[in-house]
């Protein structure tokens, strides 16, 4: 464990996508020290020094059976067509709020970009909810918002059960290989997602970090044609990528341990396009948060672009490499 530890810490000082706080004074070969630069790490993350968007979300497995109004503040009659589909996660903006006549009890929640009111009895319990089968709120969720790809067919699933590794095999829909799953957050270390195309199905799914690049992996947008960029240009950039999202995962999983959270790492994820190529921080709470960090991993793709002619520009937080003109 101490030379597990050792070899993450001179990792962290060699690369740049840790958080720079993170980053400076060499880590000795003693393992105390390294223990104590780990120390310091948690000690970042607990005071919030490493940033992570987080919501509450109230899942329903029947939202059409509550009483539900619009963002005018109409209610939404049982005989039109719902527009919250069922376990759909909805993230509570304000668990004790009001409805414009100042005494109706209401819970504002947002489903995608649509808000809602769900009307609420005086003990702040959802009216009908005992009509509408399983709801909960699940709190301090880490949002995520990204598209993953399944590698291997039948190796993923997605389960109504909050437990998903617990989960019947009568609860599991399982996937095919070359699927799309919306990641939308995580609580603790459960990932709970929306399957691409088709009706709307949400649910829990057994995405482990551990079989991240053997059953699934962040899905990217690839051109059909990249001519302007070279396939060794671009797995060249893979390459480093791949490491700094390695090395990320790493970390957290040591400061996860040390603090007893759960947050997710954000990571790299590479979208190929026709004049481009550009990277993405994906997970991270906004575009900009690691601007030094993100302008040293530019560094880190020139040197491994020395002698080709592209170069590598940082645009809100995103690389962009180009052909140089």
């Amino acid at each position: 464990m101490t030379q597990s530890v050792g070899r993450t810490c001179c990792r962290l000082s060699a690369y740049p996508f840790a958080p720079c706080a993170l980053r400076y004074a060499p880590c000795s070969m003693r393992s105390a020290q390294c223990t104590m630069r780990f120390a310091l790490c948690a000690m970042l993350l607990a005071l919030g020094l490493l940033p992570a968007q987080t919501a509450d979300f109230l899942i329903v497995e029947n939202p059409r059976e509550l009483v539900i109004y619009d963002k005018f503040q109409q209610r939404i009659d049982a005989r039109q067509e719902n527009p919250l589909a069922p376990f759909q996660p909805l993230q509570i903006l304000d668990a004790d709020g009001y409805l414009s006549d100042g005494f109706t009890p209401c819970i504002k929640v947002q489903a995608g970009n649509a808000l809602f009111f769900l009307l609420a009895g005086e003990n702040r319990q959802l009216l009908h909810a005992e009509r509408a089968g399983f709801h909960r709120v699940f709190e301090n969720c880490a949002l995520l918002r990204d598209t993953v790809e399944v590698l291997a067919s039948q190796a993923l699933f997605i389960t109504h059960n909050p437990a998903p590794e617990s989960a019947p095999r009568a609860q599991r829909f399982y996937l095919e290989k070359g699927e799309r799953l919306l990641r939308l957050f995580a609580h603790r270390s459960r990932i709970y997602v929306k399957r691409a195309g088709g009706e709307p199905q949400y649910g829990w799914s057994n995405l482990a970090n551990e079989s991240r690049e053997r059953t699934w992996r962040v899905y990217r947008k690839t051109a059909a044609v990249a001519e302007s960029i070279p396939p060794e240009i671009v797995q060249k950039i893979e390459n480093r990528i791949a490491e700094a999202n390695r090395v990320l995962a790493e970390l957290f999983a040591h400061l996860n341990a040390q603090t007893g959270q759960r947050r997710t790492p954000p990571h790299w994820i590479i979208e190929v396009e026709a004049s481009r190529l550009r990277c993405i921080l994906e997970g991270a709470p906004s575009p900009d948060a690691f601007p030094e960090s993100a302008g040293q991993l530019a560094n880190h793709l020139e040197n491994a672009l020395l002698g080709a002619p592209y170069r590598v520009t940082q645009r809100q937080g995103d690389l962009e490499v180009r052909r140089k003109e």
